[in-house]
Order: C-alpha cells, then sequence, then structure tokens
C-alpha cells in the first residue's frame, strides 16, 4: 500500500496499519512462565490437594506444597531449564498453592505428615525443653535433601530417632508423633 492508502484506511476504520500491533513480548513471556509455574506446582511430587474438599480459592481447590519455596525454585530451575531469579517465581506462584500448616493435612486424625518440613521446624523449636532431641537437631541441615544424599549422616540421624522411639512428644497440637521419617 501506498502512504495514501494507509492515510485513508486510518481515517475510515482508525487503524494505523504502519504500527505493529502484536503483544509485548515481555507480556507474552510473563504469562508463558506462569503458565510453566502452575504446571509446576500441580504436580503430585510438588503439591497435594488439600483433604479438605470444601476449601477453593478463585475456583480452584487449596494445593499444599511438599517442600519450601527456595527448593522448589531450584527445583523448578531444574528441570525447566528456565533460569528464573527467586522473587519472579515466588510472584508467580498461583495463590491456591498455598505453605501448609499444622491443621492442613489432618494429622489430628494420627494420619502420616507427608511434609517432614513441618516437624523438623517444631523439633528445632522444642531443643531447649527436650535436651534428647538436641542430638537430632544437630544433624538435621536446613536443606532435608542434604541428610538423604548424605548415607553416613543420614544413618546416624536414623540411630538417634530410634532411640526416641520409645518417648512421645506432641510436636502438633493434638497429635503425639511417632519419628518415622525414612
Amino acid at each position: 500500500m501506498t502512504d495514501g492508502k494507509f492515510s485513508q484506511v486510518r481515517k475510515k476504520f482508525g487503524i494505523n496499519l504502519s504500527n505493529q500491533y502484536a503483544p509485548s513480548s515481555t507480556a507474552t513471556m510473563t504469562a508463558l512462565i506462569y503458565q510453566r509455574i502452575e504446571e509446576f506446582f500441580k504436580q503430585d511430587t510438588v503439591s497435594r490437594i488439600s483433604p479438605d474438599k470444601s476449601k477453593h480459592k478463585h475456583g480452584h481447590q487449596i494445593r499444599l506444597r511438599l517442600n519450601n519455596l527456595s527448593n522448589l525454585h531450584q527445583r523448578f530451575e531444574a528441570e525447566t531449564s528456565i533460569d528464573i531469579d527467586y522473587t519472579t517465581f515466588t510472584r508467580h506462584v498461583p495463590d491456591y498453592i498455598m505453605k501448609p500448616n499444622h491443621d492442613s493435612w489432618g494429622t489430628y486424625l494420627r494420619m502420616t505428615c507427608l511434609n517432614p518440613e513441618l516437624k523438623t521446624d517444631k523439633l528445632r523449636d522444642m531443643k531447649h525443653k527436650h535436651p534428647s532431641i538436641q542430638n537430632i537437631i544437630s544433624l538435621i541441615s536446613p536443606d532435608l535433601e542434604e541428610l538423604v544424599k548424605d548415607a553416613t549422616r543420614l544413618n546416624k540421624f536414623k540411630l538417634e530417632l530410634s532411640k526416641l522411639k520409645h518417648d512421645s512428644f506432641t510436636l502438633l497440637s493434638g497429635t503425639n508423633t511417632n519419628f518415622d521419617y525414612f
């Protein structure tokens, strides 16, 4: 089209044909990243559907994370080969994916706790009340995956747990906890 034709179309239809109206690449990338993060969090190895079927947020049933966001961020980068900074990753976590608390799993029903990090956090809180827990706490690193990968530390950890087999601690309100992690 000649320049005169462009101006005629612009006047008649209000459309400027000389401008490209494609969505910006950043908007497309943001939507793609959000979609990939959402797909990642819907995996049963990353989050589980809340046992309480009545809990919903924005039309989705609540899902509870099985690990902390820092570890999930590293896993997301490794599995998807998408290099994304932690802040952007956390900003795109769907709002129906939530951090579990002690009431989330229905542990009052004496179900096995699916998130050992909840127990380790509570153990750290209790180390002053029960000195026998101190040995176990010293073996637990912030990232439980490190403990599992180190066979020597894992065996020592299991040995310390077996010493506590006959003790009963209330870690989470309304539960007596068995120390069967692995």
